[in-house]
């Protein structure tokens, strides 16, 4: 299914002052994920659901290669880009965004290979379909971990692997940006787990 399709399934879900995102969470528990064929496996269906929730609307393709956009609807408010704001605050954050619409991208998470298609999902979003987003990669990966869409381990995991979401497109060079910019949590996470270990192992010597 094209991103496009996806994108008007999403419509027809959450139509327009239904609250996006947010109201994702009233629909997610009919399957909706489970309705969408993409070609690429489950990394290909993560990265068009993130393109779809999280990147600002584009014009068609049509529309681009004649240099033109559609006509807006009289009345119909401008656009940031319109109002002279191009910068990534003129969105709504990442962080956020993922939160609401959780139990939506839960439907990805039920095992690792579906864990590990939402971070390379983000690590597209942040390279190739959103890049003006790229500062917001920690606050996001945070973001999946606290909505238990990726475990500990599984990110982990990813970070330790660059070319992760090379068959998503994603450069080399974005794919090294995007873990420079989360290394805090990643850290977190490696701290929080050396902690557990520490732990277990005090009981064990304790018994």
């Amino acid at each position: 299914m094209l991103l496009s399709s996806l994108t008007d399934l999403l419509a027809l879900s959450c139509p327009a002052g239904s609250g996006g995102p947010a109201a994702i969470s009233k629909v997610a528990a009919g399957g909706l994920v489970k309705k969408l064929t993409v070609e690429g496996g489950v990394a290909a269906k993560a990265r068009a659901l993130y393109g779809a929730l999280f990147t600002t609307e584009a014009p068609a393709a049509s529309d681009e290669a004649n240099g033109t956009e559609r006509p807006k609807s009289p009345g119909s408010p401008k656009s940031p880009k319109e109002n002279g704001d191009s910068s990534p605050n003129s969105s709504p954050k990442l962080a956020p965004s993922i939160g609401a619409a959780k139990e939506l991208l839960a439907q990805l998470a039920h095992d690792a290979p579906g864990q590990l298609a939402q971070l390379v999902a983000l690590e597209w979003l942040l390279t190739v379909g959103c890049p003006n987003k790229a500062r917001e990669a920690p606050l996001a990966l945070k973001a999946i971990y606290d909505a238990d869409l990726a475990e500990e381990d599984i990110i982990l995991a990813w970070h330790a692997r660059r070319d992760a979401a090379k068959m998503l497109g994603v450069p080399a060079d974005g794919a090294a940006a995007v873990r420079k910019g989360v290394q805090q949590v990643v850290d977190w996470l490696q701290q929080a787990e050396s902690d557990e270990v520490s732990e277990e192992e005090s009981d064990e010597d304790d018994e």
